[in-house]
């Protein structure tokens, strides 16, 4: 680490920190996003409960139509 330091600044020195700094703001921003959708998606529980909590519409197959008399 020490050479590192004391030596003088390489293109493969460059390269490398930029990576690594890309990769980290990834890895935030994917945080980021994780957590604002986690946090949207608990302020949605009571909407999505709401909606399946109704019961489905009744259908009617071909074979209830047909004895139904039309």
């Amino acid at each position: 680490m020490r050479r590192v330091l004391e030596r003088e600044n390489r293109i493969a020195d460059t390269v490398v920190l930029q990576t690594v700094m890309r990769s980290d703001n990834l890895f935030i921003t994917t945080t980021l996003f994780i957590i604002a959708g986690l946090i949207s998606s608990l302020g949605a529980v009571e909407r999505v409960q709401a909606m399946v909590a109704v019961p489905p519409a009744p259908t009617f197959t071909i074979i209830d139509y047909a004895h139904s008399g039309h």
